[in-house]
């Protein structure tokens, strides 16, 4: 599992690039790129608030499939092994 920051959706790319920041797309680009199974999107802009934070997950699910937005008190169980 990756946490990354997702700060901008791709079309503000420059302005993550100037802050130091993320897009939703470079995040999951470097999620395939480490063969994680989840990706989990946080560090959101403000900008983005309701249905167009959802705009981030998509456009990084064309990427990773298995993405979640955080929000707050997000919960994500880690699958564990089955112990005897």
């Amino acid at each position: 599992m990756l946490v990354h920051e997702s700060t901008f959706a791709e079309h503000r790319k420059e302005l993550a690039v100037r802050y130091d920041h993320s897009t939703a797309k470079d995040a999951a680009r470097t999620a395939k790129e480490a063969g994680v199974k989840t990706l989990i999107l946080t560090h959101i802009s403000s900008r983005y608030q309701g249905p167009m934070a959802d705009q981030l997950a998509e456009e990084a699910k064309e990427i990773h499939g298995q993405t979640y937005l955080a929000h707050d008190h997000f919960r994500y169980e880690v699958p564990g092994r089955k112990r005897d």
